[in-house]
């Protein structure tokens, strides 16, 4: 993600475990480590995705994180949801031909992996520019970490506020939220 701030570039990633970050970490730093001035990590260990409410109001807050382990899938599970990833829309039928399943049990693995909460949502991705909007996202590093909860409910609060990261590094929390102007943003982040 391309940032106007003191950050110039933010990379996010998903991994299964910390060798894999390394991997990834040590190539970034050998191809072109002679480019980055400074670097920042944070772990997120929960996400809230809060929806597009400041369009259509009120919508179903999605969690991910803090789970108690990892569930056991199958290779047809991991195909099916690879098919999803490139394509949420795709048709029952259509998936059954890719995975050589049929339409029954293709129903079947997507009320389990629902069950499981391995798939909890679909997203919607706006291209905001174009309805005249703005993603800003805010960090906060707080002075009192048992007062975390109350700033979460308020962020709960506002529709313009996406999506809410608790973390751990730096900051810990960040909130992408969604305005017209910066003046907008100022006015929220003075409450």
């Amino acid at each position: 993600v391309f940032l106007q701030s003191s950050t110039d570039l933010e990379i996010s990633l998903k991994i299964k475990n910390s060798g894999e970050f390394y991997d990834f970490y040590n190539k970034l730093l050998d191809d072109y480590g002679q480019y980055i001035k400074q670097k920042k990590l944070s772990v997120v260990t929960k996400e809230y995705f809060l929806g597009h409410r400041y369009l259509w109001g009120e919508s179903e807050i999605k969690v991910i994180g803090r789970t108690s382990g990892a569930v056991e899938l199958d290779n047809k599970d991991y195909e099916l949801i690879e098919e999803l990833v490139k394509d949420c829309r795709i048709g029952i039928l259509d998936l059954g031909k890719k995975l050589s399943l049929s339409p029954s049990s293709i129903i079947y693995k997507l009320r389990n992996l629902q069950k499981k909460k391995i798939i909890i949502g679909h997203n919607l991705i706006l291209n905001l520019e174009v309805l005249g909007f703005n993603l800003f996202r805010v960090g906060i590093l707080l002075s009192d970490l048992s007062k975390k909860d109350l700033v979460i409910n308020f962020l709960f609060e506002n529709k313009n506020v996406v999506k809410i990261n608790e973390l751990i590094g730096e900051r810990d929390l960040e909130f992408d939220c969604v305005f017209r102007t910066v003046g907008e943003l100022d006015k929220f982040l003075e409450k």
